[in-house]
């Protein structure tokens, strides 16, 4: 699964005065949109984090075998806002149309595979000992290689993508 083409980011909620940003840095806006290169490796989305956005939206591409989806993910209501599913092969109309069913079936159990991965790894021991700090260690680099390249405000800022 690659994040594709965007990012959006919003805040919702005041970060913990131990962050050690002030009311300036949390709300110059209430969400980012990053629309360049892998916006998800990018400093500005370590930034956005580190500030107390969360993931909202994201083009991702999805694929398995030689089959490959483009969708966009809607985090906060958990669901799909458009999906591309793989060209049909077949000649016949009715075979397109059983192909592209078929895809939509398979993004489906695909789907419901990653989120029992994360599921394991976000409810495991290992999460909180482990992949937190690291979350918040990759935040604060990145946030530092914003600061060093003067690219942490540079963030798209909109309403909708």
């Amino acid at each position: 699964m690659l994040f594709d083409d965007f990012l959006v980011l919003r805040a919702d909620e005041r970060m913990p005065a131990e962050a050690g940003l002030s009311d300036d840095d949390l709300f110059e806006s209430a969400e980012s949109v990053l629309r360049r290169g892998a916006p998800s490796r990018t400093a500005e989305a370590g930034v956005a984090l580190l500030r107390g956005k969360k993931l909202s939206r994201a083009r991702l591409q999805v694929a398995d075998g030689t089959r490959s989806w483009a969708l966009v993910l809607d985090g906060t209501e958990m669901c799909l806002r458009s999906v591309k599913p793989p060209k049909p092969e077949a000649e016949d109309a009715r075979e397109r149309e059983k192909e592209s069913l078929d895809a939509l079936f398979a993004l489906s159990d695909l789907l419901d595979h990653l989120y029992r991965l994360f599921l394991a790894e976000r409810l495991s021991p290992r999460f909180r000992e482990a992949v937190i700090p690291s979350m918040g260690e990759w935040m604060l680099a990145k946030s530092r290689l914003g600061a060093e390249e003067g690219g942490a405000d540079s963030a798209e800022e909109s309403e909708e993508p």
